[in-house]
């Protein structure tokens, strides 16, 4: 190796001049252990002076480590540059320890080794790089998308003065480096014009990559010609308005899932996304999800109830997963509701999207949110998540984060779909929108 060093959580880097990575010796699936020589030869001051330099750098690592690896402190990490291209990789330590037997004295010249064993993650990362993106409001050309491209609270694909109105980004097939799938940094510029309280994040790799089923309420098999109204602040410009009497669960909307969708997702993992269209009484009211096919249920959902600071204007109900059958049957998506304020109560309704959840992520703000302006975002590889007001601001740590991160695969068409909230007001306005950009650290099991 050209260049090899320890870079501890403090900023310092320690070389490691002269030594040689012997073969692994053992390699769990958690984590990888290498065994490092250093061949030690001079006079017995300077072979007594190395042994204490490095000496006294494995042990600075290994207080490091003592102090743990959350985001607060970092992590401590192996360094190694790869000439010709002269290329940075790193790969975080999770432990060490080392033996430096007495040296043989020759005359004037001192011999001896010293052996260092790095218990580390199984992966080499390298320097991170930004990612091309590509939508309906910005075709990507291969190049990077440092300025991010824009996503809408809606996938109905209407123009509207700021773009044409979709939820998602993709990435092309030689978007994403590396050689193994690889966390995803993920920054949120809030265009919006209203704070931001909560982000949904869905991944699909699969083709097709635009499998992500937005249902429509006035579609919904139990909505009459007389309950379906005009609303340009919702999807496609109609919204659905349905009754629910009190103490009675009632079916509310069902939909027809056609064959074709089960067999273009057979067996993927969706999070079913509620948005409803106006604010009258959806704080009193439960709803469930359910797949039937004919009068039997094949799943369901547990009743989804509005918790105290949570969305209001949309409901997120728990990922399900859709039946992976060979020649699936046609299944129907029912929604019902109950509530017991003791009266009838109108529910308006604007669409069902279930988003992709192979690989996703929920954001959540405490207080205030991110402001207009202000950046969300998402760390997959420091298994961290923050706001930042502004290019000079610090960071704040005031999210929560729900999964390891957005998980991206090299060599596959990948199509990431948002959706936002904002806690504040209760809403999810449609034309509200987030300017997306993306980075990631490529991956590779070995340097060589």
């Amino acid at each position: 190796m050209d260049e090899m060093f320890f870079d501890l959580p403090d900023g310092a880097r320690i070389p490691l001049q002269g030594g040689a990575i012997l073969a692994a010796s053992v390699k769990p699936v958690s984590a990888t252990e290498d065994e490092l020589e250093f061949a030690l030869r001079g006079t017995a001051d300077e072979v007594r002076q190395t042994r204490q330099r490095l000496g006294r750098a494995f042990s600075q690592a290994q207080s490091a480590l003592m102090q743990g690896d959350m985001p607060a402190t970092g992590a401590t990490y192996w360094l190694c540059r790869v000439h010709p291209a002269d290329l940075l990789w790193r790969s975080r330590i999770l432990a060490l320890r080392w033996d430096a037997p007495a040296w043989e004295v020759n005359g004037m010249i001192a011999v001896g080794r010293l052996h260092v064993w790095i218990t580390r993650l199984p992966f080499w990362e390298g320097e991170e790089v930004a990612l091309a993106l590509s939508n309906a409001i910005g075709v990507g050309n291969g190049d990077p998308t440092p300025d991010g491209l824009t996503v809408f609270n809606a996938n109905d694909g209407l123009m509207t003065l700021e773009g044409i109105r979709h939820n998602w980004v993709e990435l092309a097939e030689d978007a994403v480096p590396g050689e193994l799938p690889v966390l995803a940094r993920v920054e949120l510029l809030n265009l919006g014009a209203r704070a931001v309280t909560t982000v949904w994040m869905g991944v699909r790799s699969r083709l097709p990559v635009d499998f992500a089923p937005l249902l429509e309420a006035e579609a919904g098999a139990r909505v009459g010609s007389d309950t379906i109204f005009p609303a340009d602040d919702c999807s496609s410009g109609v919204m659905a308005q349905v009754s629910l009497p009190s103490g009675v669960e009632t079916e509310l909307l069902r939909w027809q899932l056609p064959r074709a969708l089960f067999a273009a997702g057979s067996g993927e993992w969706l999070r079913p996304i509620l948005r409803f269209a106006r604010e009258w009484n959806i704080a009193q009211v439960a709803l469930q999800l359910a797949l039937e096919w004919d009068v039997t249920r094949v799943w369901q959902s547990g009743w989804a109830w509005p918790e105290l600071g949570s969305a209001f204007a949309i409901r997120a109900f728990d990922p399900f997963r859709l039946p992976d059958t060979p020649d699936p049957a046609a299944l129907d998506l029912v929604l019902r509701g109950t509530q017991h304020s003791g009266a009838s109560l109108t529910i308006a309704l604007d669409f069902l999207a279930l988003l992709p959840f192979n690989s996703g992520q929920t954001l959540r703000t405490q207080g205030y949110g991110a402001a207009v302006g202000a950046w969300l975002m998402e760390d997959g590889a420091a298994q961290s998540a923050y706001l930042q007001e502004g290019a000079d601001a610090g960071r704040v740590s005031l999210v929560s984060r729900e999964t390891q991160g957005i998980w991206l695969t090299p060599g596959l068409r990948q199509r990431i779909s948002f959706f936002s909230h904002s806690n504040l007001a209760y809403v999810a306005e449609i034309h509200q929108r987030l300017q997306v950009r993306m980075w990631v650290r490529p991956r590779k099991e070995a340097l060589t």
